[in-house]
């Protein structure tokens, strides 16, 4: 009796444990598998995701390099540029500023013809004698000019020159000299330093 029991219960529990299992594998459902999603999710990323996004940013990406570039390029092209005009500016400068005038110094008298409007201005002590044609005196100075050491008179500013006449600048580089007025030129004899300053056209 006891052993029938037992082979009945035991039946029993086998019968219960095979129809567990049979309903566990009738209701179990891939989807909600977290293994099986999380493995589902990482090919999606890989296979799909990553591509697509990889592809929309070298879409993206490759345009901006591109103009980066060519910006780059044109400032550089453009420092080339300021740099040859800034060249070009200090030649310019150069020239204009050595334009039209030229320096000399003889220590006797020396004859040379100026056109009109061209200043002779001293850089030394410097002596002049008009001896053809018309000149005035060039001095920055009020009442100080030249002195006329033939007339024993000093000769201010605009003051016409006398012919043969001798003139002395007593001091180079301030600014005293002489201009021709005659525009047909003036013949002068000079003795000393002295820069000459071409009229601008």
């Amino acid at each position: 009796m006891k052993k029938k029991l037992r082979l009945s219960l035991a039946l029993a529990m086998t019968v219960a444990m095979l129809l567990t299992t049979v309903v566990s594998a009738a209701s179990y459902d891939t989807a909600n598998d977290p293994i099986v999603v999380y493995s589902g999710l990482v090919k999606w990323a890989e296979e799909t995701f990553r591509p697509t996004v990889n592809e929309k940013i070298n879409s993206t990406v490759a345009p901006l390099q591109t103009a980066l570039t060519d910006t780059q390029a044109k400032l550089a092209a453009a420092e080339q540029t300021i740099a040859d005009l800034e060249q070009k500016i200090a030649d310019l400068s150069a020239k204009l500023d050595s334009a039209g005038t030229s320096s000399a110094s003889s220590s006797g008298y020396t004859v040379i013809f100026l056109t009109g409007g061209t200043q002779l201005l001293a850089t030394s002590v410097c002596s002049i004698i008009l001896r053809a044609g018309t000149a005035e005196v060039i001095s920055p100075f009020a009442g100080q000019g030249v002195t006329d050491i033939t007339a024993g008179a000093e000769l201010t500013a605009g003051t016409p020159l006398t012919a043969n006449h001798e003139i002395i600048v007593p001091r180079g580089n301030d600014g005293r000299g002489i201009r021709i007025t005659s525009s047909s030129g003036a013949y002068i004899l000079v003795q000393g330093g002295y820069t000459l300053v071409e009229p601008q056209s």
